[in-house]
């Protein structure tokens, strides 16, 4: 072998070695490289795994917590309600105590406005209204007429009445002998009272005169002039006449 073929080799040689030292620095390098992406994958795990771990325990102690604050607020929405219905029925109570009232104050009220009425009508005078005199006139038109005598106690109602029922009389075809005060105050009547003066003699008008009245809402009774305690009747003209007593509205 010549020399320069020698040295050739020893060329090729030399380039093979540093090839080769260089395929090994970049396999070392590339070990590291691979030792550092396992240690980092190694590490990235094994943090990743403890995060993990972190994370559950947060995460249920969140549950937990929602949980709590849950039930805290179901608490309050039960109390809420158990107080709301507490309200509603104290509320329905006063609201029934409110309709009793009303309804006391309403009787109480009709009471008042009925007593009213009672009061109003007591200290009207009376009178007659066109059908009670034309059912009056109507109803004595074929009965027995006579004398009547009509006397009213010492007041202004009476006599007021004392003239009405004069006209109404008269128009009915009775006669009227008297219409002047008795003079006199009964407090133990308390209608109009026909009183007869003759006490073995009833006048043949008495009765039917007492109905007519009384037909026509004018209460009127017929009695002898001894319930007085007397027989007869200062100033009797005649056994055939009757006297008609006024009292004033009681």
């Amino acid at each position: 072998m010549t020399p320069e073929a020698l040295k050739l080799l020893v060329d090729k040689k030399e380039s093979v070695e540093a090839m080769l030292a260089e395929i090994d620095t970049r396999l070392l390098v590339f070990g590291l490289v691979v030792l550092l992406g396992i240690a980092g994958e190694t590490w990235l795990g094994v943090t990743s795994w403890l995060n993990n771990r972190r994370l559950r325990t947060i995460q249920r102690q969140i549950d937990i917590e929602k949980d709590r604050q849950a039930a805290m607020e179901a608490e309050q929405l039960k109390s809420v309600a158990a107080a709301a219905g507490e309200s509603a029925s104290k509320a329905n109570e006063r609201a029934e105590g409110l309709e009793q009232e009303n309804v006391k104050t309403k009787l109480e009220l009709s009471k008042s406005n009925i007593e009213l009425e009672k009061i109003k009508e007591k200290q009207s005078p009376r009178a007659l209204t066109n059908k009670q005199i034309s059912d009056f006139i109507a109803f004595t038109k074929d009965l027995p007429k006579g004398t009547v005598s009509l006397q009213p106690e010492v007041d202004g109602e009476a006599r007021n009445f004392r003239d009405v029922l004069t006209n109404l009389l008269k128009e009915a075809g009775y006669n009227i002998t008297s219409s002047g005060a008795s003079g006199v105050t009964f407090p133990n009547i308390s209608e109009s009272l026909i009183v007869v003066f003759e006490p073995d003699h009833k006048p043949a008008h008495a009765d039917s005169l007492v109905s007519a009245l009384n037909s026509i809402g004018v209460k009127a009774a017929y009695e002898t002039a001894q319930m007085f305690g007397i027989s007869r009747w200062a100033g009797l003209k005649s056994g055939d006449e009757l006297v008609l007593i006024l009292v004033p509205k009681k």
